[in-house]
């Protein structure tokens, strides 16, 4: 089935920025839908998925690092991050250096809880974006753009 395009008035135009906007609010309210069987907005999702990501790399991850890394406002990030140790998901931990800073990691549940959420997320991506022509191409350059992979 082959989707019929909008023409966008000349004033706004189509430039990457807004297509990257449109194209995330489509996959997010897909996302919200699927991860709402398991209690996860897309954000949370980000945020156990950049704590996963970067512990990987090195032992004490702060909301800083987490909120630069996934490319989010600190206190969208202290929120979510409240959130989901409230739900023993995240671990928030005295920093060994810095007082003032928490050191973050997956709890079991938050470990396990993601794998199944990653699961979910493949899914609605192959869902939205399976029409997509080139989408490897774009998913390579978005990989370039944020440094995830």
């Amino acid at each position: 089935m082959t989707k019929k395009k909008t023409s966008q008035p000349s004033s706004v135009g189509a430039g990457p920025g807004l297509l990257i906007t449109v194209a995330s609010f489509k996959w997010q309210r897909s996302a919200n839908e699927a991860l709402d069987e398991l209690d996860l907005s897309p954000t949370q999702f980000a945020m156990l998925s950049g704590i996963d990501a970067l512990s990987s790399q090195e032992d004490n991850i702060t909301q800083t690092k987490l909120a630069r890394f996934v490319g989010a406002d600190m206190m969208l990030t202290s929120k979510h991050v409240r959130e989901l140790e409230e739900r023993d998901l995240v671990n928030r931990d005295e920093h060994p250096t810095d007082t003032r800073a928490r050191s973050l990691s997956l709890t079991r549940e938050g470990s396990a809880l993601l794998k199944k959420a990653i699961r979910v997320v493949t899914r609605v991506d192959k869902s939205v974006f399976a029409d997509a022509p080139g989408i490897d191409k774009v998913r390579k350059a978005l990989s370039d753009l944020t440094g995830w992979e």
